[in-house]
């Protein structure tokens, strides 16, 4: 379970800064863990730029 819970984006709100703060994440394996913190930024763009694609060309505007 711990492997699962440290590889989904919320370990990168408060595990990663504090392990980095605190030290006992260093080196090649701060590194890694910020690449992983980035590439979950750009999925989660990546989706919300699709959907809002999808939203918009549904939306109909009616003016006046």
């Amino acid at each position: 379970v711990r492997v699962v819970l440290e590889r989904l984006p919320f370990a990168g709100l408060w595990d990663l800064p504090l392990r980095m703060y605190s030290g006992h994440l260093a080196g090649a394996d701060a590194v890694w863990a910020l690449a992983r913190t980035a590439g979950w930024a750009v999925v989660f763009a990546v989706c919300g730029w699709c959907s809002l694609r999808v939203s918009l060309s549904r939306l109909v505007s009616h003016g006046g």
